[in-house]
């Protein structure tokens, strides 16, 4: 889930980024498929096709990490030779930390005749304020990753909040900015906060469609460990199912098993209780 909002969020507002990280100020974008099969196959976060001026084209490449990686630059060596042998145009890549603190992760190999290096950005470099005062609903959610300086994260997220509600337009818009800001808040640990203040500005959303209903699984595994079920997912599922709260669909996602089983349980359950 993290993983598919940051991924819509750097989509939305590609353009931002790219001036920003690389200091470019491109004509156009166009799509690019992500796909890279040789006899291996890599699938990248985010990739473009970028034009500044007719004889100035490259592909942009990012990735997004959430946690160190000790051999990121081998990682990003891969994609650089599978994309120039595919597209025969020069690749910059750029590699957009979110976790927190600095990163760690190398950014740069010299072996011999190779020498190889990537743009190793960290979401931290840049001042909540800065992205909190775009026009842009997608990009005004990252504010929730950047440098909060001395500010309390309380604050932060009540003026993110305000400014969604101010750029969505409508309820179904907020909805889906809010579903975001809760996965990506997660990463900064601020789930709290930010529920608490959806509370506290008495905004309504639904959460069946959010990740907050994260919440309502795990009072169910909670009571379930009260009364001696933790042992297997089985007891697991049949004390959901039991609490009538969640779906097939929701219990089988959280659970890791088919919404095949889950629905022979809730059959066995009905049968007993005829």
């Amino acid at each position: 889930m993290e993983r598919k909002t940051i991924k819509e969020n750097l989509e939305a507002v590609l353009l931002p980024l790219i001036r920003k990280m690389l200091h470019i100020e491109p004509k156009s974008v166009e799509e690019m498929p992500d796909d890279l099969q040789v006899t291996l196959e890599r699938k990248p976060d985010l990739l473009k096709k970028v034009i500044v001026l007719p004889e100035d084209v490259f592909i942009l490449h990012v990735e997004f990490q959430t946690v160190d990686d000790a051999l990121m630059h081998y990682r990003m060596l891969e994609y650089r030779a599978l994309l120039m042998r595919k597209y025969l145009l020069p690749v910059k890549q750029v590699v957009l930390y979110l976790g927190k603190g600095a990163s760690s992760m190398p950014y740069h190999l010299t072996v011999e005749d190779l020498s190889f290096r990537f743009m190793l950005k960290n979401i931290q470099e840049y001042h909540y304020s800065t992205l909190l005062s775009s026009e842009i609903p997608e990009e005004i959610i990252l504010a929730v990753l950047g440098d909060f300086d001395q500010e309390r994260p309380v604050e932060v997220v009540k003026k993110i909040l305000e400014r969604l509600q101010k750029l969505s337009g409508n309820k179904q818009k907020l909805q889906r900015y809010i579903r975001q800001l809760t996965v990506l808040s997660n990463l900064r640990n601020l789930r709290e906060e930010t529920i608490n203040q959806l509370k506290s500005m008495n905004i309504t959303y639904d959460i069946t469609k959010d990740v907050l209903y994260q919440e309502g699984i795990e009072k169910g595994i909670e009571k379930g460990i009260e009364r001696g079920i933790e042992k297997g997912k089985r007891g697991v599922i049949l004390k959901m199912l039991k609490s009538g709260t969640l779906t097939v669909a929701q219990i089988a996602e959280f659970t890791e098993v088919s919404e095949k089983y889950v629905k022979q349980l809730e059959k066995k359950i009905n049968g007993k209780e005829k």
